[in-house]
């Protein structure tokens, strides 16, 4: 009974000691989405741009899609904007689909005004509703679909020019490069 009422503590603490260790390797950024892989939500929303002009989920057939969530009021979406427009030019082929996720209309308006619009469209999920059906924590939030409608990548927080050189380039020209 003496040896037991040992062990038990020490294998307790040696338990802690294991799963601490396991989660300083993992990237706090990297948030495993149950869609990856899986066919994206349907969607169907107006644009920031036009609130008579709806946008559904047919958009992602046949092209490689870039999906970014934003809002007027995100510092970091400000701040990566630039970067964002120089980005989309880089590979042509790629769709650039703006989300703008429960903001006013006339806030993300002006805002695309003053940053600069990379997207062919914004889509305005004022309810929050499209973000809700694709995991969406915050933003901002990057989401990569093939041309199959499949999502492929799911990063939170700011593209920097590592993650798009590392990560996300490769990626969209390895899904670009294949048939759909």
């Amino acid at each position: 009974m003496r040896k037991l009422s040992t062990i038990l503590p020490l294998a307790f603490i040696l338990g802690l000691i294991f799963f601490f260790a396991r989660g300083l390797d993992l990237d706090p950024k990297a948030l495993n989405s149950p869609l990856m892989n899986k066919r994206a939500p349907n969607f169907r929303l107006a644009t920031v741009e036009n609130s008579t002009e709806y946008v559904g989920s047919e958009i992602f057939k046949g092209k490689v899609t870039v999906l970014k969530v934003w809002t007027s009021s995100c510092w970091i979406c400000q701040q990566e904007q630039a970067f964002m427009i120089e980005a989309a030019k880089t590979i042509a082929d790629v769709q650039w689909l703006g989300l703008n996720y429960k903001d006013e209309a006339l806030l993300a308006k002006n805002w695309l005004a003053d940053f600069g619009n990379p997207y062919q469209a914004n889509l305005h999920d004022v309810k929050g509703q499209m973000g809700l059906d694709y995991g969406v924590y915050g933003s901002p939030e990057t989401f990569i679909i093939d041309k199959q409608g499949f999502l492929r990548y799911k990063t939170v927080g700011a593209l920097t020019v590592e993650k798009w050189q590392q990560e996300i380039r490769p990626l969209l020209i390895e899904l670009m490069d294949k048939q759909p």
